[in-house]
């Protein structure tokens, strides 16, 4: 509808209204109205006239808004019918009432030959006649046909004029354009026509051609289908893969092909209900019977005739390394689990152990995030977490985390590595690294470095210990020395006193005069005799408890002795220990290392699967492309591969940094041993250094003892001189001028003997302050105590001189006292005989004091000598053992120098020819299995070789038969024939039989089970295994050759 009426509606509404509002004269007399009427016909009037004036404001508003709306909709229905028009290859254009174009599509600048824009041109430019004033007359409105003109290239064209119709507030004609190919007038537009016609049929011949090129030339099968699904063609590929001919395919149904007829009912299903197949994985069966595994796409071709077109992509390769990824699932030594939206769906043998379980049955639909075996359930949520990231997002992921299971924690390392199937991620492969015999390792480890670092403290402290002990004995050492000292002081002084009260006695005889005089001496010289006695017995009790205090500290020495020997077992036990400990962590490390590297040979595997599901998608891309050029969009499927792409380039970058951590951690794992094992030695040489200096404090001390002994003894010699020169002077008593000599000649003796033992004490005092700084105070009071005795010696010097001279005054009163000697004769003698007695009880006690004392110094010696004895043991023993470890070291150095040196010699034996041939850094590269007895037995072998075979010989030859193999089986295997796999699982078996290697005596008969039953594919996946067992059993073989 115009909008001109709308807008009329409008203005009449308006002046209704007005009349209404705007009172004149008659509305008084309507006002007198209502004035005569009553209040209820006043109301209805008010009411109607309310409804009108409301029915006249709302009218134009309704009108409005549905113009707009028309207009809105008129708009887009010309939008669309220019874009329409755009898409055309015919040409159109707009033109209004003054012949101006007001739009035109791409066609138009063709169709005039224009390079610049036309819109806003007259048409008349452009045309040979003028014809823009004929097309808005009234007799010429009606739709025509014109043939023109073009004016450049005067090309024919035809224009159809349409009706005129109103855009906005003018008026337009649609005009519509082409140049035609023939003329009515004459022939030439038919053979144009034919010409073109022809043109088209070559091109489509030629098109159809390429097209069946590219079907037979296609590595895929393809073929096509009929509306019954029977097959009406095949490709050469499809032919050559199933081994049927084109007329056998082509008879019976498609469905025929299939091994399982379930999968035929659903592909048939799906094809009838959808009208095409999209990657239906199957496993066709062909003329041979053998079962080929594929992915099928339908799609429809001709509706009209109800024809499909259909390729199968070849999966044997997938379903090989599908089967291969199975085959190391399943052996592999570690947990394994493969876990999908719905729980797990697989899981290997030690998966089931690890969450003991009978059979992986009882896992499936089970999800390692459960909260029973997580320890809390943010540990589960986590752990839920981390399996939606790497099955959404694709990437890997490893963690240390703690399993609960049958309320037992089970640490362990964990990591994701999710699964690509049909262009997605599809699931995650679980992978559990047990870490609980090495947490009990850890754990025992720690506990036995404390023990030991109790033991290396203990150690210590029994060593202060026995310091301060043999202190002590030196302490007490330096007292006996000055307690002997004293002792034999006394001795001299009782010695003397005996001589003077034989030279009293005799004295006595010889002068009766001195009675008096000698009994006063006598007294005398008996209270002195008594206060030495008191003294002697003093020094001996003082003697005897010094004695048992250094036999109580030789016992503690002993004690401490044991204690430290005890404490050395105790270290060593617990150095074995360590090292049986430390062994067993390197064994447990190098499993460890085992389970990375198969895991890590399975993640390349992995990742060289992913990458051919990449090419063959790929390629399955690029065949779709060319057959479906016109269907198909090249970007989106470019921007998949690149998105896998960068998705594979981050899943490698993750597992590097995942190997660059791990290699880290056990890089300060072995750092951290290495420092612990340089403090354990730097312990060893600072105990050893500790016992080597006290070795040498006990030597010094033997010889102070010996020193000691040694001046004791000659005291005894003088003490028997002593005593013997008494028993000549008792019996030469007669004669009083030969004893006087003597008395003189025993003075002089004395004398001497007294400077002597003054010479000796001062070299011991100064001995003694050169070597013991901290024993100044006892040499002081030793020093003083020499100087008391010295000054009594020269009292009694003092005294011998008194009598000397009183001596000499009984000379010369001999005559006068003859007569008074012979009447106290008898006196003095009682007296004479009770003095010798009490000397001889004296001299008694002092031999038996002595007698004890040398026994006891004799029990010292004999345990200072069984102690340095055991200590010299001990060295000795430490010593060989030091030894015994330089001779390993330096054997082990000899035989890598050996083993890494080579003949360069052009000439040498057999031996050396064999040497050069083993050089083998392939085989070193190899890492030597944990237990090699299991992948080969020496004493089994060497029992079935003849007699005079030499065992290098025997070794070389049964390398070389295992290297053979080797070979052998790869050639088999790659060529996949029957007979050649028999072969080698015969060899197989004999050899493994012949080294008495378990695993491969499995393996083995597994692969001649399997070819003996025909099962080829399934002898293939178990070669894989066997060659890594055959490769360890070589490694063992060649390190055994390299010790030789």
């Amino acid at each position: 509808m115009d909008l001109r009426f709308f807008t009329s509606q409008k203005l009449l509404s308006l002046c209704i209204l007005a009349l209404v509002l705007v009172p004149d004269s008659s509305a008084y007399a309507f006002s007198g109205f209502v004035q005569e009427q009553s209040a209820s016909t006043v109301s209805a009037l008010i009411y109607a006239l309310l409804f009108v004036i409301t029915v006249l404001l709302i009218t134009p508003v309704i009108q409005f808004y549905f113009a707009a709306l028309k207009r809105v909709s008129m708009e887009k229905e010309r939008k669309a019918l220019h874009q329409a028009m755009r898409e055309k290859n015919t040409g159109a254009v707009y033109v209004d009432t003054h012949g101006k174009i007001v739009f035109a599509n791409t066609m138009v600048k063709n169709l005039f030959k224009e390079n610049n824009d036309v819109i806003g041109k007259n048409i008349d430019e452009y045309l040979e006649f003028t014809y823009s004033s004929k097309l808005f007359s009234k007799e010429d409105g009606a739709p025509i046909t014109i043939n023109t003109k073009v004016i450049k290239g005067n090309s024919p064209i035809t224009l159809s004029v349409g009706e005129m119709l109103l855009s906005g507030k003018e008026e337009v004609r649609l005009i519509t354009m082409c140049a035609p190919s023939s003329s009515s007038d004459s022939l030439q537009g038919y053979e144009h026509l034919i010409s073109e016609l022809e043109e088209y049929k070559t091109a489509l011949a030629g098109a159809e051609g390429d097209i069946n090129k590219i079907l037979q030339l296609s590595p895929v099968g393809i073929g096509k289908l009929n509306k019954d699904h029977q097959i009406i063609g095949a490709n050469k590929s499809l032919i050559k893969r199933l081994k049927y001919s084109e007329e056998e395919l082509k008879k019976g149904n498609f469905y025929k092909l299939f091994s399982n007829s379930k999968q035929a009912e659903l592909a048939s299903t799906q094809l009838k209900e959808q009208k095409l197949l999209r990657d239906f994985h199957v496993k066709l069966v062909g003329k041979n019977g053998k079962e080929y595994p594929g992915e099928i796409t339908i799609d429809p071709i001709d509706d009209g005739k109800g024809e499909y077109l259909f390729w199968i992509i070849n999966r044997s390769d997938e379903q090989f390394q599908y089967e291969k990824f199975e085959a190391l699932l399943q052996n592999s030594q570690s947990p394994a689990a493969i876990v999908t939206s719905e729980g797990m769906t697989k899981a290997n043998r030690p998966a089931c152990q690890f969450f003991n379980v009978a059979s992986d049955d009882m896992l499936r639909g089970v999800f390692p995030y459960a909260e029973k075996y997580n320890d809390s359930d943010t540990k589960a949520e986590e752990l839920a977490s981390m399996f939606q990231t790497a099955r959404t997002n694709g990437g890997t992921a490893s963690a240390t985390w703690s399993f609960e299971i049958n309320d037992r924690k089970r640490p362990c390392q964990i990591k994701l590595i999710p699964i690509f199937k049909d262009n997605q991620f599809d699931s995650v492969l679980f992978l559990w690294t047990d870490m609980t015999e090495l947490q009990i390792k850890s754990d025992s480890l720690i506990e036995s470095e404390a023990k030991l670092k109790e033991a290396l403290s203990t150690l210590d402290d029994k060593q202060s210990e026995l310091g301060k002990l043999q202190e002590q004995i030196s302490s007490f050492s330096v007292e006996r020395d000055n307690i002997a000292s004293q002792l034999s002081i006394a001795h001299s002084e009782n010695k003397m006193l005996r001589e003077n009260v034989e030279q009293l006695v005799l004295e006595k005889e010889n002068s009766s005069s001195g009675k008096e005089a000698l009994q006063a001496e006598i007294d005398t010289l008996a209270l002195q005799l008594k206060d030495a006695e008191l003294r002697e017995a003093s020094l001996n009790k003082e003697h005897n408890t010094f004695t048992q205090r250094i036999a109580s500290l030789e016992k503690q020495h002993g004690e401490a002795s044991e204690a430290l020997s005890a404490t050395k077992t105790e270290c060593a036990e617990q150095r074995d220990e360590l090292e049986r400990r430390d062994q067993e962590l390197r064994n447990l490390k190098s499993a460890h290392n085992e389970q990375e590297a198969l895991f890590e040979k399975a993640t390349s595997e992995l990742t060289s699967l992913k990458s051919d599901v990449q090419s063959k998608t790929e390629k399955l891309d690029e065949f779709e492309d060319l057959i479906f050029n016109l269907k198909r969009e090249k970007e989106k499927t470019q921007d998949e591969v690149s998105q896998l792409t960068v998705k594979v380039s981050e899943q490698r970058d993750i597992i590097e940094k995942a190997k660059q951590s791990h290699l880290e951690v056990h890089q300060d794992s072995s750092n951290a041993l290495s420092e612990l094992r340089a403090q354990l030695d730097t312990l060893t040489k600072s105990s050893e250094e500790k016992q080597q200096a006290l070795l040498s404090e006990r030597e010094q001390l033997q010889d102070e003892l010996s020193s000691t002994q040694r001046a004791l003894q000659k005291a005894n010699q003088s003490l028997e001189e002593g005593q013997q020169l008494s028993q000549q002077r008792a019996s030469e008593g007669d004669v009083q001028s030969s004893i006087i000599e003597k008395l003189k000649a025993q003075i002089v003796e004395l004398e001497n003997e007294a400077s002597s033992q003054r010479k000796e004490l001062s070299a011991v005092n100064e001995k003694l302050a050169e070597e013991i700084a901290n024993e100044h105070n006892k040499a002081e009071t030793l020093e003083a105590s020499v100087q008391e005795s010295n000054e009594e010696i020269e009292a009694l010097k003092q005294q011998i001189q008194a009598q000397l001279d009183t001596i000499a005054n009984f000379e010369k009163q001999s005559s006068h006292d003859n007569a008074e000697r012979q009447s106290s004769q008898a006196d003095l003698q009682s007296k004479l005989i009770e003095a010798n007695d009490t000397m001889h009880s004296l001299q008694s006690e002092i031999d038996r004091k002595e007698g004890q004392h040398q026994q006891l110094s004799q029990e010292l010696e004999a345990q200072k000598k069984r102690a340095s004895e055991y200590e010299e043991s001990v060295a000795k023993a430490e010593q060989t053992q030091k030894e015994l470890q330089t001779k390993l070291s330096q054997a082990q150095k000899q035989l890598e120098q050996a083993s890494a040196s080579s003949s360069s010699g052009s000439t040498g034996n057999a031996k050396a020819d064999n040497v050069i041939q083993l050089n083998r850094p392939d085989v070193e590269a190899t890492e030597l299995p944990s237990k090699p007895s299991t992948w080969f037995d020496l004493t089994t072998y060497w029992s079935t070789q003849s007699a005079g075979t030499s065992l290098t010989d025997a070794l070389l030859r049964l390398f070389d038969n295992i290297d053979e193999l080797i070979k052998y089986g790869d050639e088999a295997t790659g060529d996949g024939s029957a007979q050649q796999l028999i072969s080698l699982a015969q060899k197989l078996v004999t050899l493994s039989k012949s080294i008495n290697a378990e695993p491969l005596i499995d393996l083995a008969q597994s692969i001649e089970f399997d070819c003996s039953q025909g099962l080829d594919d399934n002898a293939l996946l178990r070669w894989y295994p066997t060659r890594l067992g055959l490769q360890r059993s070589l490694r063992v073989v060649y390190d055994h050759i390299q010790r030789i």
